[in-house]
């Protein structure tokens, strides 16, 4: 893909090469010649139709099995109204979780380390998969930044994991590695409704410890408003195009889209609260997305999807959408709160472990001890959810109208206080 003729409306700022300020993670990315690739890499590409995030990081993880030495995968999917924590953070610190699910929100929890992310279809993800041989990070942020620069743009590694241009935040990056193959995924933020990342990713000050990672609160930027051409579309193709040069192929000047190279991911994923499942790849229709020209200038070839096992990739997504993976993984942390009413104080202190109340210490001045006594009885064991809290605090026995206030006043509380 050219650069933008001089007089297009695209924002130019200048490339920083990493230095020694920047994360670990950078401190060897450097650019990669395509002659140094050599013609053994065969680059592959796979673009999901879903927007479901259980299928999309089920896919991607089964990927992770199915790619083959001397092939370089670069994986492209979307996810709809979805917040993605790292593996090893807290959800209930990272974004308002009640607010966000009752607004028909998902939450879900990736294999890799690092933030918490808001996604919708604004935004574009990217994987990179490949053997522990062949994987070269320095060439995979090299693509990212030669796709941006094909639209006049030019971009920095920055901190730990980002990529931003003139210091504001368009990519953000985690890794992970597992049976001889190294993960290294992305957002790249297009058009992202950025009011909705902001409201759903700051949640209220509470007194909030936990052991679970933070994420890091950066100022971001959609490449659109940057560049008005760039569409999850267009950049999907430069991102292809990247690839195909930096695995050391030359992008001839006219080559036809074989009718083999169908960009489904043949997974589609629908759940009911409970179960997911996934349809059999032989039951989808497989046409190319509307975006992708009928002679497409790359000679990366599509992944052969064939290498996906329907079952597999279904017992992979009904693990991830569990309750257990996105809630239940032994992140303790502690979350107090308390109120002055006209019956007395009321202090609470929950210690959360596995998305379960191991325990609840409860202090007051109310005359009605039994009453707050049992509160601490009724909370402890209970799964950290607001249903599932109000439930147990409204099964809690009162014999007078004081105690029905006291009660629905500690409900409230607490049900409210959850850190959602």
């Amino acid at each position: 893909m050219s650069a933008p003729a001089s007089g297009d409306a695209c924002t130019r700022v200048t490339l920083t090469e990493p230095t020694r300020a920047n994360s670990a993670v950078f401190a060897r990315v450097t650019p990669t010649e395509p002659a140094l690739r050599t013609a053994r890499l065969q680059p592959l590409f796979l673009i999901s139709e879903t927007t479901d995030p259980f299928a999309n990081i089920a896919c991607e993880e089964a990927l992770m099995d199915a790619v083959q030495p001397g092939e370089y995968l670069l994986f492209l999917w979307q996810n709809a109204h979805t917040i993605v924590i790292g593996r090893n953070q807290n959800a209930w610190k990272e974004c308002r979780v009640a607010e966000f699910e009752e607004d028909g929100g998902t939450i879900a929890r990736r294999l890799s380390g690092g933030g918490a992310v808001y996604h919708d279809t604004g935004n574009l993800n990217f994987t990179f998969i490949a053997a522990d041989e062949d994987y070269d990070l320095a060439m995979n942020m090299q693509v990212i930044c030669d796709a941006v620069r094909s639209f006049g743009l030019e971009a920095e590694l920055s901190g730990r994991n980002d990529v931003t241009i003139d210091g504001a935040k368009f990519s953000g990056n985690a890794f992970y590695r597992s049976s001889g193959r190294r993960c290294h995924h992305g957002t790249l933020m297009i058009d992202v409704d950025t009011a909705k990342l902001a409201r759903y990713l700051n949640p209220d000050p509470k007194k909030l410890a936990s052991k679970g990672v933070d994420s890091l609160r950066s100022r971001v930027a959609n490449l659109s408003d940057l560049c008005p051409r760039i569409t999850v579309e267009s950049l999907s193709l430069a991102l292809i195009e990247a690839l195909t040069t930096a695995c050391g192929k030359p992008v001839p000047s006219e080559v036809s889209l074989p009718e083999s190279a169908m960009l489904s991911a043949h997974v589609a994923a629908s759940t009911d609260g409970q179960t997911a499942r996934v349809a059999s790849p032989a039951h989808i229709a497989t046409p190319a997305p509307p975006f992708l020209p009928a002679r497409f200038l790359s000679p990366a070839q599509p992944f052969p999807t064939k290498r996906l096992d329907e079952a597999d990739v279904q017992a992979r997504v009904a693990r991830l959408s569990a309750w257990e993976w996105r809630f239940g993984r032994a992140i303790p942390f502690t979350h107090a709160f308390g109120e002055r009413y006209a019956w007395g104080n009321l202090d609470v202190e929950l210690v959360v472990n596995r998305g379960v109340i191991d325990t609840a210490r409860i202090s007051s001045d109310a005359l009605d001890a039994e009453l707050i006594a049992g509160l601490a009885s009724a909370l402890e064991g209970c799964r950290y959810d607001r249903a599932s809290l109000e439930n147990r605090l409204m099964g809690i026995e009162t014999e007078t109208p004081d105690q029905q206030m006291m009660r629905a006043d500690c409900s409230e509380l607490i049900c409210g206080g959850f850190y959602s």
